[in-house]
């Protein structure tokens, strides 16, 4: 024969409040690891276009850098000038600059609301080339490209400088 003992009156319905606190713990735990996992993926995604946006920029860089290698390993005398990367100049407003203008094109089609400059200081030395001499050329490059995301409130940026030399037979 079982037989049952009655609890006392105050004991009545701990377990019940132990079980809903316990449920109130594990809700809010899970609630963490929701908000946590949107943040992360928030993050992935912001360094994904920063990392594309590296990557178009020293591309752009790495193009300069051929196209001063080409100019230098000519035959011919051909002498630097201070508008060697014209093609490569250029700015939101102003894509006559070709080479610049298909640049521009593959970063707005790789990150969005995207907007690009690319700024050079050219020096030669001797300013004024001298038959059978060397001319040194020392351009210092700058690339910033900026976008911003559909629902972001503020633009992201990313800037790199280069130098870019190299020297001539005239």
């Amino acid at each position: 024969m079982v037989t049952h003992t009655q609890l006392p009156g105050k004991q009545k319905g701990v377990m019940l409040l132990e079980a809903l606190i316990a449920i109130l713990i594990f809700s809010i735990g899970i609630l963490a690891l929701v908000g946590l996992q949107a943040t992360s993926i928030s993050l992935s995604s912001d360094a994904k276009y920063r990392s594309t946006a590296s990557m178009l920029a020293n591309q752009y860089i790495g193009q300069m850098w051929n196209d001063i290698a080409v100019v230098s390993a000519s035959a011919a005398p051909v002498t630097y000038s201070t508008t060697e990367f014209n093609p490569f100049i250029g700015s939101p407003g102003n894509t006559t600059a070709a080479t610049y203008a298909q640049w521009l094109v593959t970063v707005q089609n790789n990150l969005p609301n995207a907007t690009a400059t690319v700024t050079r200081q050219t020096t030669l030395t001797p300013a004024v080339a001298l038959p059978s001499s060397v001319q040194t050329s020392s351009t210092v490059v700058s690339v910033t490209i900026t976008w911003q995301l559909p629902n972001a409130t503020t633009p992201h940026s990313y800037t790199t400088s280069a130098q870019i030399s190299a020297q001539k037979l005239t």
